[in-house]
């Protein structure tokens, strides 16, 4: 759910910021219509002429001298006007900034999107996760001596492996506890002996057989077999075992709780 969340939140950021830059980067037309209020038939009144001052007769000498400070302006000739130079082309520059602001867009788009994850991240890590009770009564059942025959009683040894390893997942599976997504099978089934005080030896013992069993096209013997309906018996004791100390401490918590109302 956080995570669809998560995703809308990166897709409106990013529509929202793409629009400005469209808006932004569009060429607004000039309004070339009439303006209210102005009265298009009014004109100017013409200015009164004015009368042209009297100017003086300069006389100039036959060579006048530049350098002469005493030479009336008038009489110099004028300097060779400078031509003008030609505007700068800076057509390029607008493409360059529509480049740049959509490059700042999508920048300012990942650094939005990495501070909504971000803040869901810390927000899911932040509440408790919810504790989980197992029913190791159930385990135990599914691990107890009828399933330990059945095993014992199969037919080939490959089988009878195979049918230890099952238990112990069935025994996993009716304890109710939750399987990781990224967790197989097996993974789960070891993580919750280990979980429960299952010695980490029978625990790798077993695991062994089962793949030799499953994945292996080597022939396993009757040891093997018994190999792994005595790991299925001490899996079943340690389950027995935890649910003894388990049990213990739940009545010890209620008798603490008695004594306290």
């Amino acid at each position: 759910m956080n995570g669809t969340r998560a995703r809308w939140a990166i897709v409106l950021s990013a529509l929202a910021l793409l629009v400005f830059v469209w808006a932004a980067s569009t060429d607004i037309d000039r309004y070339d219509g009439e303006l209210p209020g102005f009265n298009l038939d009014w004109e100017p009144e013409p200015p009164e002429p004015e009368t042209p001052e009297p100017q003086e007769t300069v006389t100039c000498p036959p060579d006048p001298d530049p350098d002469d400070p005493t030479v009336p302006i008038e009489c110099l000739e004028p300097e060779e006007e400078i031509e003008d130079r030609e505007p700068m082309d800076l057509s390029w520059l607008d493409p360059v900034l529509r480049v740049l602001l959509i490059l700042g867009a999508i920048g300012l788009i990942g650094a939005l999107a990495y501070l909504i994850t971000s803040w869901l991240r810390n927000r899911d890590t932040s509440r408790p996760e919810p504790v989980e009770i197992e029913d190791l009564e159930a385990a135990a059942k599914a691990t107890e001596e009828a399933a330990i025959e059945q095993a014992s009683a199969t037919g080939t040894a490959r089988n009878a492996v195979v049918a230890c390893w099952v238990a112990l997942e069935d025994a996993a599976e009716a304890a109710g506890l939750q399987r990781k997504g990224s967790e197989t099978s097996e993974e789960f089934t070891q993580r919750v002996l280990s979980r429960w005080e299952v010695d980490s030896a029978t625990i790798h013992e077993l695991a062994e057989l089962y793949r030799t069993a499953r994945f292996s096209r080597e022939e396993l013997s009757a040891d093997d077999r018994h190999r792994a309906v005595n790991a299925l018996q001490r899996v079943h004791s340690a389950i027995l075992a935890h649910k003894a100390a388990v049990d213990a401490e739940r009545a010890a918590a209620a008798e603490e709780r008695r004594r306290r109302t």
